[in-house]
Order: structure tokens, then C-alpha cells, then sequence
């Protein structure tokens, strides 16, 4: 799995879920599904 990193202020435990298999066996698009423990603007 390729990482990449993402360069942004404010977010806490932020992570883009792109390139994970989904069940299906297609795989989730880069900067398209994201998450977040928290957010701080």
C-alpha cells in the first residue's frame, strides 16, 4: 500500500483512507474518503 502524506492545520489523527481494497475488491479513491479523531479550526 503507497503512503502519502497530506499537509493541513487544524486536524488531529487525520487520515485519507485511499487505496484500501473494498469488498467488493475495488479499491477507495485517494483524497476522496478521509477521517478525522478531531477537528480544530
Amino acid at each position: 500500500m503507497a503512503t502519502q502524506a497530506i499537509s493541513l492545520t487544524g486536524g488531529v489523527n487525520f487520515r485519507d483512507l485511499g487505496g484500501y481494497l473494498t469488498r467488493d475488491g475495488r479499491q477507495t479513491k485517494w483524497h476522496k474518503l478521509v477521517r478525522a479523531g478531531t477537528w480544530q479550526s
